[in-house]
């Protein structure tokens, strides 16, 4: 249901604690995990390469090499090869240590009109007079403009 776009540009230090960490705390609900190595020239991939059975008895994955794109790229390369209805982008730094942590952006997707999720916000949008508008963004950079919560309701968002 939900893919994992990784894109990774030489962490051969760091790669597999991240990727653990995935397979540790990610739910079911993520079948797939496509890695993006961007212009790896470090040992990146011989760490990718090790970890390959426990990951792939974990999740469909699907590892692609890139010349040096850079990040936008990468994510764009990845996002192509996605056959499920739902993806995730994860950088190469990110330590995913809470349990589920996709389930619970998954739950976001379940409220009307929501068009965007980063670790940092959900972003509801709506068309008015053809064009998008926002009309709710919640999260750590705006945890007021929810009108669910008091601060909000008091604010009048």
């Amino acid at each position: 249901m939900i893919t994992l776009v990784l894109t990774v540009h030489n962490k051969e230090n760091t790669i597999a604690g991240l990727l653990r960490l995935l397979i540790r705390n990610t739910s079911h609900l993520t079948t797939d995990l496509i890695i993006v190595a961007d212009g790896c020239i470090d040992k990146t991939l011989a760490e990718i390469n090790s970890l390959y059975k426990v990951l792939s008895s974990r999740f469909n994955i699907q590892i692609c090499i890139t010349p040096d794109v850079w990040e936008t790229k990468a994510n764009n390369h990845g996002l192509r090869r996605v056959n499920t209805p739902y993806a995730i982008l994860v950088q190469d730094d990110m330590y995913i240590k809470h349990p589920k942590w996709d389930k619970l952006l998954f739950a976001a997707f379940q409220s009307n009109n929501v068009f965007a999720i980063s670790g940092r916000d959900s972003h509801e949008f709506g068309l008015e007079h053809n064009l998008f508008v926002a009309k709710r963004v919640s999260g750590r950079d705006f945890p007021f403009f929810n009108s669910d919560l008091l601060w909000g309701r008091l604010l009048g968002l």
